[in-house]
């Protein structure tokens, strides 16, 4: 995590970032899965539309997962809720799960958040109602204007907010596809995905 540290704390730690895992990373660690991640024939197919080099790693990478016998169908979809957290890999109650992610969140926006800006507890009330109101809407609705008109407050500190929760990594920025002056003319409806 992104934490502030005092000057002297800098000169004794060495930080790592270590972001959730992706989907390559988590079959990685989970079955032993390494997948041909050649993200070159990955753009051809999208920029160049050749598709024969992309067939073939979709082959390979099907054939990869069908012949690993831990490996199931649902395995994407439980990735898609919880696969960012390795620490969940051998528990099968979903709701456990959730419990644990939960608590976890918490504990980062009533502990980390502190760390990195001393916040109000309103603010730390408002982090935790961002976070649930952006689990709980299609991702199509998610504006930083539509989450200060839910939490009546200004724009402002939404944003700060959201700095605040990005440090954190529990939320990422994403910005609208397109080009960059249509991406500024509405800077309020920036659409935003969820770490967790």
């Amino acid at each position: 995590m992104n934490l502030g540290y005092t000057a002297d704390a800098a000169r004794r730690l060495n930080k790592i970032e270590i972001l959730p895992l992706t989907y390559s990373h988590h079959l990685k660690l989970k079955y032993g899965i390494n997948l041909n991640n050649n993200y070159e024939i990955l753009f051809d197919l999208l920029f160049n539309g050749n598709i024969d080099e992309s067939q073939k790693l979709e082959f390979e990478t099907r054939n990869k997962l069908i012949n690993t016998l831990e490996y199931t169908t649902v395995d994407w979809d439980k990735y898609i809720f919880y696969g960012g957290y390795p620490v969940y890999f051998n528990e099968k109650d979903n709701k456990v799960i959730r419990d644990k992610i939960v608590e976890v969140t918490k504990k980062v926006v009533n502990t980390d958040m502190l760390n990195i800006k001393n916040i109000s507890e309103q603010n730390q009330t408002y982090s935790n109602r961002i976070i649930r109101y952006l689990t709980s809407v299609e991702s199509a609705d998610i504006s930083k204007n539509k989450i200060s008109k839910y939490l009546n407050t200004s724009s402002a500190n939404v944003e700060n907010i959201l700095n605040i929760l990005e440090k954190t990594g529990l939320l990422f920025h994403l910005e609208a596809y397109g080009t960059s002056s249509k991406r500024t003319r509405n800077p309020g409806n920036t659409i935003l995905q969820q770490a967790v």
